[in-house]
């Protein structure tokens, strides 16, 4: 197990609310079988990984299914509420903007996906006029790509300013990629 791991496994060393032994996890005593006060905790926590970016997909699916296997309602009797809050952590966890957002409020950064720079604003202004001039074909065969690509360009880029830890750049180049990822979506249904 990596150091970070081991870190955040720690994260949840509490007490059972019933038998009063010390917990490994934060929703069920495995002593005594009791499931613990739902208490929201962020994706990381309740999947017990360091906050990191980008993670490692087979390491954050093992981490949910060892997890959903304790709490799943068909195995565990009022575990609804944690199964729940596992499977919305692992979806945020399997999409590189969603574990950004979350790696950015884990750092203070709070999100609004309501666009107020400037730039950004331009930016986007522009792409949907390209949008609403484009034939059809061109938005499926041309456009859409080169917006697959740019997102992933920016995503590559986030990556390089999390290892440096420059959060306020990452958090301007979070918006911007918010906004493609929008704009990416709508095309997707038109394509």
């Amino acid at each position: 197990m990596k150091k970070a791991d081991a870190a955040a496994e720690n994260l949840f060393m509490s007490k059972c609310c019933a038998c009063g032994l010390l917990l490994n996890n934060p929703f069920l005593c495995v002593v005594c079988s009791t499931v613990q006060p739902f208490q929201a905790l962020t994706p990381f926590e309740l999947l017990a990984i360091a906050p990191d970016f980008p993670l490692n997909q087979l390491e954050v699916q093992k981490h949910y299914l060892d997890r959903q296997r304790l709490v799943h309602p068909d195995q565990c009797a009022g575990g609804e509420k944690w199964s729940e809050a596992l499977n919305q952590a692992y979806q945020t966890l399997k999409d590189p903007l969603r574990t950004l957002q979350a790696v950015l409020e884990v750092h203070g950064y709070v999100l609004d996906p309501t666009i107020h720079d400037p730039v950004v604003l331009a930016e986007a202004f522009e792409l949907q006029e390209e949008i609403a001039d484009a034939s059809y074909e061109r938005l499926c065969t041309t456009i859409l790509p080169q917006l697959k690509a740019k997102l992933q360009d920016m995503l590559e880029q986030a990556y390089g300013l999390y290892e440096d830890q420059r959060f306020e750049e990452l958090q301007r180049l979070f918006l911007r990629m918010y906004q493609l990822e929008a704009v990416l979506k709508q095309l997707k249904n038109r394509c």
